[in-house]
């Protein structure tokens, strides 16, 4: 029925990798269920990496969108660094 693609925060990584893109896409159905799904996006082209998933929720819509999420990323020194957004 419909999907829609939200970008919810954009924050700059550490050592100055670029802008990270957070994103929450929400799919629905005609008779009312939907599954929603959070995204990291890092630049460099990498494909996205999925961060969080549930179904029959508000979440990513109009009537849900406070939405937090976090995941580790590794910079290309191999240091590692959580990150979140909201």
């Amino acid at each position: 029925r419909s999907v829609n693609r939200w970008e919810y925060a954009e924050q700059p990584l550490p050592e100055r990798a670029g802008p990270a893109r957070w994103v929450c896409s929400r799919a629905d159905t005609w008779e009312g269920s939907g599954r929603v799904t959070v995204s990291f996006e890092a630049p460099g082209g990498s494909a996205p990496r999925t961060v969080a998933g549930i179904r029959d929720t508000a979440a990513c819509s109009r009537f849900g969108q406070d939405v937090l999420a976090g995941t580790y990323w590794t910079a290309r020194s191999g240091t590692r660094y959580l990150l979140a957004a909201g």
